[in-house]
């Protein structure tokens, strides 16, 4: 079994790997594995698997990185016609698209050699004895970037290589383990007979009414809607009247959209109704017709636009809204959700 990937290099070059017996049920399209490639070890992605090798020589993967696919085969015509439309590499395309830092990364560790006066040997260059000097002061070595960053110097690789092969100093490939790890977040989840039998403050009443409507919530939330909510939450932990646990956080801005926010009816101050009669009236009936609504941060621009929507999904249509900034994607959709609980609302 064989499998070809792309990787995160500028070229629009795909590579066939072989697949070791004991990975075969694991192999999937969409995940991603660890290759040797070159004199290094890097993450590719899995394009496609096949039983026909064109080569000969065709190294093996070392390890499948993933339990599940992190696309699918509909996902992946998406990201090849995306990258052919922007002539991207699709290696480059995918590690973009998916979440940064995830990948596995192969990174050269130099350390000093053990038992070696290194400070006292002759016949070396300044920017050899700056190595020895920066790796005196750590003794368990650093990686090469890391001495690049130290040295203010991108060129070491040969002062390097010349130092190793003198017997000075040590060079070891390490795996560079993911930046990034699963987010988890703490839920407190109520405990209704424990909290109707034993006394509360105000405060901690508050907080476990609040919890009986809204049901298990994250502790996060709870301190965005009542200050100093820690030692609340603390408390009544310890009374047993509700407990905390860890779990995986999805990345959904909508799931605190819902909490804690009361939908309310606007009312529209005279230019505000006078611009959505305007934008109603090019809409009437099907139509479509431009407009370019300005007014000053806080004006109630978004108000509008809401009301406008709302007249079209009365009407069976569906609306399609730009945000301005990426950054201000999460605050909109929980603006979204608010005003439209029961619609269907895509990201």
């Amino acid at each position: 079994m064989f499998v070809r990937l792309a990787v995160n290099i500028p070229s629009d070059r795909t590579f066939l790997y072989a697949v070791p017996e004991d990975m075969k049920k694991d192999i999937a399209v969409g995940k991603r594995v660890f290759v040797p490639f070159g004199g290094k070890k890097i993450t590719g992605y899995v394009l496609e698997t096949t039983s026909v090798a064109e080569i000969g020589q065709i190294k093996d993967i070392i390890d499948v990185l993933d339990n599940e696919p992190l696309f699918n085969e509909a996902d992946l015509n998406f990201f090849r016609w995306t990258a052919d439309y922007y002539l991207y590499p699709l290696g480059k395309a995918l590690a973009e698209i998916l979440p940064a830092g995830i990948n596995l990364r192969n990174q050269r560790w130099v350390s000093p050699a053990a038992g070696e006066d290194n400070m006292a040997a002759g016949d070396l260059s300044g920017g050899q004895r700056q190595i020895l000097n920066l790796l005196h002061h750590f003794p368990s070595g650093l990686s090469e970037e890391q001495m690049k960053r130290e040295l203010k110097e991108r060129n070491i690789s040969r002062n390097i290589r010349i130092l190793e092969q003198k017997g000075l100093l040590t060079v070891a490939d390490r795996i560079r383990k993911p930046s990034v790890a699963p987010k988890i977040e703490k839920i407190a989840s109520l405990n209704p007979e424990q909290s109707r039998a034993i006394r509360l403050t105000d405060r901690q009443r508050r907080v476990v009414d609040f919890l009986m409507q809204a049901g298990p919530v994250s502790t996060a939330v709870i301190g965005k809607i009542f200050d100093d909510a820690a030692p609340v939450l603390r408390s009544l932990e310890k009374k047993e009247i509700l407990s905390i646990c860890v779990r995986d956080a999805y990345r959904r801005p909508e799931q605190e959209a819902r909490i804690g926010i009361q939908n309310r009816d606007i009312l529209l101050n005279q230019d505000q109704q006078a611009a959505l009669r305007e934008i109603k009236r090019g809409n009437a009936d099907g139509g479509y017709a431009p407009y370019l609504l300005h007014g000053v941060t806080g004006s109630g621009k978004t108000e509008i636009y809401l009301q406008a929507i709302a007249e079209v999904l009365k009407g069976h249509g569906g609306v399609i809204c730009l945000a301005p900034e990426i950054a201000l994607t999460p605050q909109l959709f929980s603006r979204f959700m608010e005003r439209f609980p029961d619609q269907e609302i895509a990201l």
